[in-house]
């Protein structure tokens, strides 16, 4: 995120969106297991499937922003032009990065509670090393497109 920001003109408040970020996850994670316990882990799941597609989207704003500024595109006063400013720009990011942290710790409680749920105490053990293992091993491809894209 500091990067894209870097790149887009909005210089070093990358670092604050992700100070954002996980502090919003720091909050939904004490809130998430009264979610996850009161509604249920399928709701769980979707709510932080939804969060997490909200913060996507809003990650493609910055480059939506310098798009606009290179194809010189009027500013006519419309929600597009408005949305695309600096000042809206950034209201998108934080609100994405709000969105950000509570889809992790939706998704986190989530799938260590379905771990918990699914698997007996021999095999416990198993289950979270290999959930773990599967979460270290996709950030290999994720920083590989995202230093492709970058470049």
């Amino acid at each position: 995120m500091s990067e894209q920001c870097e790149t887009n003109g909005l210089g070093s408040l990358g670092f604050y969106f992700l100070a954002v970020l996980y502090f919003s996850q720091m909050i939904a994670s004490i809130l998430s297991s009264a979610v996850a316990q009161k509604m249920g882990l399928k709701f769980t799941f979707m709510l932080g499937g939804f969060c997490m597609s909200v913060m996507i989207i809003c990650q493609a704003m910055p480059a939506l922003k310098t798009q606009r500024e290179l194809q010189n595109i009027e500013d006519t006063g419309s929600f597009m032009d408005k949305l695309t400013s600096r000042n809206g720009v950034l209201s998108v990011l934080l609100i994405g990065s709000l969105f950000g942290g509570v889809s992790q710790a939706m998704m986190g409680v989530a799938s260590c509670d379905f771990i918990a749920r699914s698997s007996t105490e021999k095999t416990k053990g198993f289950y979270y090393g290999y959930l773990f293992a599967w979460y270290m091993a996709s950030n290999i491809p994720g920083n590989y497109i995202g230093s492709i894209l970058i470049k």
